[in-house]
């Protein structure tokens, strides 16, 4: 047995675990040679225009960038495509970046659907006590203040504000 349940939780607890079986939401694939390799959690994949964006591969190309320290990936909401990409990008010590190079790196190595719609220059990707990113805290800023997308005449990149839960323009179009 991996786990009785969660702690005062039973709804939870029925929810993950079904027939004796732990839910985990790990989504993952298997190949020839039985190699078990686990590709994102389910609540993080990114569905736009019906293909699934993997949180975990956009963030590992990110960091690959050499003025990225740290980069997080999230969807936003969006009635035509249901999520757009929006990344959140640490710049490395010393380094600079912009939203441009942001998406022609992304677009570089990734199919065009993954190429974020929205990029935030922040400080710092907010984290919970275990040092794991909140991504549950960076959806809720985006709904809070989302940034405008790309193209908008008004601001083309956007810098999350740390603390203030709101976004700034840095940069006009």
């Amino acid at each position: 047995m991996v786990t009785s349940g969660y702690y005062r939780d039973p709804e939870a607890t029925k929810a993950a675990i079904v027939d004796g079986w732990l839910r985990t939401g790990d989504y993952a694939r298997v190949d020839d040679e039985g190699y078990i390799y686990l590709l994102d959690r389910k609540k993080d994949v990114i569905i736009r225009v019906g293909n699934n964006i993997y949180s975990v591969e956009l963030e590992y190309l990110l960091v690959r960038h050499p003025a990225i320290a740290e980069a997080a990936a999230v969807g936003v909401s969006n009635p035509l495509t249901y999520q757009d990409v929006a990344v959140f990008v640490v710049p490395a010590a010393g380094r600079t970046i912009d939203a441009t190079t942001v998406r022609r790196w992304v677009k570089q190595h990734l199919a065009d659907y993954a190429v974020p719609s929205h990029v935030h220059i922040v400080d710092e990707l907010p984290r919970n006590r275990t040092g794991k990113v909140e991504k549950t805290r960076l959806r809720h800023q985006l709904e809070q203040t989302p940034s405008p997308p790309v193209g908008d005449q008004k601001c083309t990149t956007a810098v999350l504000v740390p603390g203030a839960g709101r976004a700034r323009c840095v940069r006009s179009g």
